[in-house]
């Protein structure tokens, strides 16, 4: 249009940047006028060089990308009608463009009746079959638009139906059935008569055969009801980690009841909050309590006692309860009784509750039952114990207050195999813990990255010859390159099974099997697929299926999805919530961010809403910062993720004071509140 160029021949194209703004509760005949008004105002000044835009606005330059944006849309509607005239014959040209100017370039041509589309992309950023969706949900969003002018943004369906099947159904094909009516008491009961002279559970000297276990659980649930627990209830136990732990967990379930597990390193305050919001009014313990807490509340609740004496306590004229306080019993060489209490448990029985990170500074308890536990017994079976016919030794590197724990107590011992329980003074120890299960012959072992990477570091100058078949590795981001490492640590060959699941639904939800063959093909280490009666479901914020390769929000239902929360009726129907897409059907919001591969697998992307998993463990940044706040020194906190030394995920906080506080003065502050 410029008067000086009136007279040349040649290409004069000058680029238009627009800016829209779409939002997800904009109408869609709205955001159509928004972005025809938008253009005219982009015509109306479109004399103005797109260089001088650029130059003005002091963008960066980077030659490897254009400035401002990425992705052009071209119109073309010049009609060119061919000719000869004299010796001189003109038509059009078809170009194929060989090179991409720009991340995606989408031309529309107009013939006649018909709106043709050309796409053009850049073969670094995208693959053929990505682009050939991209058409599909083009197509489609167009046909839904059409036929409904007046749909919000974020309610546009772009999914044809053969991908919703895909995503809904195929890559979700995991019902397995078996009897509901059974319970982990049932099997475990069978099992014992199966294998009764078989060691079911080792920790240093320490070890019971299965009729032990099962005897001496059947005394602490007989102990139990004595003292007046009903079924139904949750009942604390001080985990240790020795044999009689897991004796005093099967005999609180034999009840009917739940176990809540309290450790030593768990900050009073926090045990306090959590024996008050789950009603707790008794309390287990074994041996000598290392726990200041528990001796101190022994003592100040039995008067005169530091403990209550297990064989005292079944005597007659002493199978009182105190409702208004805690009862501590502290059992020590647990005697064992030949019969179990009789006990009708159900699937809706309560099996444990765990608490996880709360965003408001307070966490929050999970509960879980034996319906729920039944599934995650045969999960473990189908991806993993079903491949062995002897007996196994499997080793627990994890606490039992991490849901992590359960996935090796359970399925370990209700199939038959021997739990060897792991010392404090190993678990962190790269060294040492090899040594261990190199003594102890040990087949599979739990645990998380953190601690593959110390195995790694620990022993990177040696290879390694222990009898590890399996690693099941869950809690962080799996990263590749460790894989790789600890694959070739080994001289015999070893596999690594990457789960993945939060607390709310007994810690896995989805497996992956790696293998030093199969972990070039990807990038990062998919979490997997869902393991038996369980559905996934990635979604945007509007609750629609994303589509392959798009991330969103990771939901989950099925079998060994949790009730909810202890006492937060608000936040648990915040976060479980009807299904959007199935009829009659419950999910979980994990908050975490996912997407599906072409192949039905899932790639973990990250945890948003402020949660990051150190050590395993599922913290929200929000509590930190809600704890940190309190201290009266503090006026305002930010807490974010890091990385502290080795490599080591951690957190770091940023607060504004108006008087110099020692870093060691906030650490001690924080001590009372969450595990160091």
């Amino acid at each position: 249009s410029h008067p000086d160029t009136r007279s040349i021949i040649g290409l004069f194209i000058n680029t238009l940047a627009i800016r829209n703004f779409p939002r997800s509760d904009t109408l869609f005949k709205d955001y159509l006028s928004q972005v025809k008004d938008n253009c005219l105002k982009a015509f109306e000044n479109q004399d103005y060089q797109f260089e001088d835009i650029v130059e003005s606005l002091t963008v960066k330059r980077d030659r490897g990308r254009n400035p401002l944006f990425d992705v052009m849309f071209a119109m073309e509607n010049v009609d060119i009608t061919p000719f000869d005239t004299m010796n001189l014959k003109i038509s059009s040209y078809k170009n194929i463009d060989a090179v991409a100017k720009f991340d995606i370039t989408l031309t529309c041509i107009e013939k006649e009746d018909q709106l043709l589309l050309h796409f053009n992309y850049c073969k670094k950023l995208f693959k053929e079959a990505t682009i050939k969706r991209f058409t599909r949900y083009f197509d489609h969003i167009a046909d839904d638009v059409i036929n409904s002018i007046n749909i919000p943004i974020g309610n546009i369906d772009m999914l044809p139906l053969e991908e919703k099947h895909d995503l809904l159904v195929n890559f979700n094909n995991t019902e397995l059935n078996f009897p509901q009516d059974v319970t982990i008491c049932d099997l475990f009961k069978k099992q014992v008569k199966k294998t009764p002279c078989e060691p079911a559970v080792v920790c240093g000297e320490s070890s019971f055969t299965y009729s032990q276990l099962n005897r001496k659980s059947n005394y602490i649930a007989h102990l139990l009801l004595e003292q007046g627990v009903k079924p139904g209830e949750i009942v604390g136990i001080e985990c240790e980690r020795n044999s009689e732990t897991i004796a005093g967990i099967f005999g609180i379930i034999k009840t009917g009841c739940g176990y809540l597990p309290l450790t030593s390193d768990y900050p009073e305050k926090r045990k306090k909050f959590m024996l008050k919001e789950c009603s707790v009014r008794l309390v287990l313990s074994f041996g000598n309590s290392n726990d200041k807490f528990i001796r101190e509340s022994m003592e100040s609740i039995l008067p005169g006692k530091k403990s209550m004496d297990s064989q005292e306590s079944i005597l007659p004229g002493k199978k009182s309860m105190d409702v208004n306080n805690i009862i501590y019993i502290n059992v020590k060489n647990i005697p064992e009784a030949n019969h179990g209490p009789g006990i009708r448990i159900t699937g809706e029985s309560p099996c444990y509750c765990i608490y996880t990170s709360g965003s408001t500074g307070t966490p929050r308890g999970v509960l879980i039952t034996n319906k729920n536990m039944l599934n995650l017994y045969h999960a473990m079976g189908e991806m993993l114990f079903s491949r062995f016919q002897s007996p196994l030794r499997v080793n627990l590197v994890s606490p039992f207050h991490f849901d992590a724990s359960v996935k090796i107590i359970f399925p370990t011992l209700v199939h038959g195999h021997a739990l060897y329980i792991v010392p404090d003074k190993i678990r962190f120890d790269g060294i040492k813990l090899v040594e261990f299960q190199e003594k102890n012959r040990i087949d599979i072992s739990d645990g998380t990255p953190s601690h593959l990477r110390l195995i790694y570091e620990s022993n990177k100058n040696t290879r390694l010859r222990t009898h590890i078949k399996y690693f099941v590795i869950g809690g962080e981001v799996l990263p590749k390159e460790l894989v790789q490492h600890i694959v070739g640590l080994f001289e015999n060959p070893c596999k690594i099974i990457n789960v993945y699941g939060p607390t709310e639904t007994t810690d896995i939800a989805a497996y992956y099997e790696v293998t030093k063959e199969t972990i070039d093909n990807y990038d990062t280490v998919p979490v997997g697929r869902p393991i038996c009666n369980t559905r996934i479901m990635i979604v945007n914020n509007n609750g629609m299926l994303q589509p392959v390769g798009t991330p969103g929000e990771i939901c989950i239902s099925g079998k060994g999805v949790s009730g909810g929360y202890v006492g937060r009726k608000a936040h648990q129907d915040k976060k479980f919530v009807k299904s959007p897409l199935v009829q009659n059907e419950m999910i979980y919001r994990t908050g975490d961010l996912g997407r599906w591969t072409p192949g039905g697998l899932i790639e973990f992307s990250a945890g948003h809403g402020g949660q990051v998993k150190i050590r395993g463990f599922r913290i929200e940044t929000g509590e930190i910062a809600s704890l940190l706040k309190k201290h009266d020194a503090l006026d305002d906190v930010i807490v974010i993720p890091g990385t502290g030394r080795g490599g080591m995920k951690s957190l770091i906080a940023f607060y504004i004071s108006n008087r110099e506080i020692e870093e060691r003065d906030l650490l001690s502050y924080m001590k009372q509140y969450v595990p160091g």
